[in-house]
């Protein structure tokens, strides 16, 4: 599975980070501000086969669980939590 956009993120990413300091802390909480979803519902870290470029912005269980979200949870949910960057989800 190939993400368009994902480099884009990388780089909004970094680009928050920049702003917020420039250390771990501000990287993990520039991290924070993106709910990458696909094909298959929002991007978790205990999803398995994720793409390597979009492991970064998986989202943590514990931390779904306190959203009241779940494992693959659908677009609706999450944009009633957050702003979604939307990528393109691509099979090759």
């Amino acid at each position: 599975m190939k993400f368009a956009g994902i480099g884009v993120l990388n780089a909004a990413r970094k680009t928050i980070a920049r702003m917020l300091g420039n250390n771990e802390i501000a990287y993990e909480s520039a991290k924070s501000q993106f709910w990458v979803v696909d094909a298959k519902g929002l991007i978790t870290e205990g999803r398995e086969n994720i793409d390597p470029d979009a492991l970064p912005f998986a989202r943590n269980l514990k931390e779904m669980d306190r959203q009241g979200l779940r494992e693959g949870a659908r677009l609706v949910e999450v944009l009633s939590v957050k702003v979604v960057i939307f990528l393109l989800n691509f099979d090759f």
